[in-house]
Parts: C-alpha cells; structure tokens; sequence
C-alpha cells in the first residue's frame, strides 16, 4: 500500500472517530492553505497539538508559537525548544490518556496563564529563531570558516 493510500485511511478513520465521538465542534480540516493566511489560522486557533512520529524540527509549530500558541508536541527537537514548558507540552503518542490529560489540564487553566504560556512561547521564538538571530548564527560560522 502507498503513503498516499494509507495517508487517505488514516485520515478516514480519524474523521469516522471524531464523529463517533460526537468532537464535530472541535475539529476543522482544511485542504491547502496559503502561507500568507497562516497567521490568521494560527491566531483563531487555541492550540496546535504536533503528532508527526518522525521528522526534524518543523515550522508549523514554530509559526504557531510565534503567534502566541500553545503547542503540544512529540517531536524531539521541538522539546528542547519548549524551554521550561517542556515537561508539560511533551507528548508521548504511546501514551494517549497523558495527551488527554495535559490538554485538558491546559483548557481548563485561567485565560491569563494561557496567554502567559503562550507570551513565553513567543518569547523562545524571538530570541533564538527569529531571522535576525539565524542571520547572526550565520554569521558566526562564515566567520569561523573563513579565519
């Protein structure tokens, strides 16, 4: 069977759970969306939640912590960017009952410290991955390489 096809059942079963499970209200699933739109996607959006088994560090949710959002994620890299948020926005996809616990430990928090987690997300991003940061880390190394 090809990615593409077990991509497409994989996706049916998740709907077929959501509905069964009456969590309609709660999902929205979007076919492509443009970058220039992601900023609103992000920022009417309360969290993103990263289950990608594999892969390095992806943008998706450094974009969304640029915007101020709370995100879940079982990603290695992406937990050490966490700061000290790491322990309680790890997941474990092995262990779905704690995904379940630490978003509803998350959604039942008073909106200031929501917005304080999320400020401090934000913060990661702009000290250590925002353009001007990457642009002097480039820097650096040219220099090293050249002297």
């Amino acid at each position: 069977m090809t990615k593409l096809k077990k991509d497409f059942l994989y996706f049916k079963k998740i709907k077929r759970l959501i509905r069964e499970y009456n969590l309609s209200d709660y999902f929205v699933f979007k076919n492509k969306i443009p970058n220039r739109e992601m900023p609103k996607i992000y920022y009417n959006s309360e969290m993103l939640i990263d289950l990608a088994e594999k892969g390095g560090l992806d943008k998706a949710p450094l974009e969304a912590m640029a915007c101020s959002r709370i995100v879940f994620s079982c990603q290695p890299a992406l937990q050490e960017v966490l700061g000290n948020y790491k322990k309680e926005l790890s997941i474990d996809l092995k262990k779905p009952e704690n995904i379940a616990r630490k978003i509803k430990k998350y959604l039942e928090l008073k909106k200031q410290e929501k917005e304080k987690i999320g400020q401090d997300l934000r913060e990661i991003i702009i000290k250590k991955h925002s353009l001007d940061n990457l642009t002097d880390k480039l820097v650096e190394i040219f220099k090293s390489v050249i002297t």
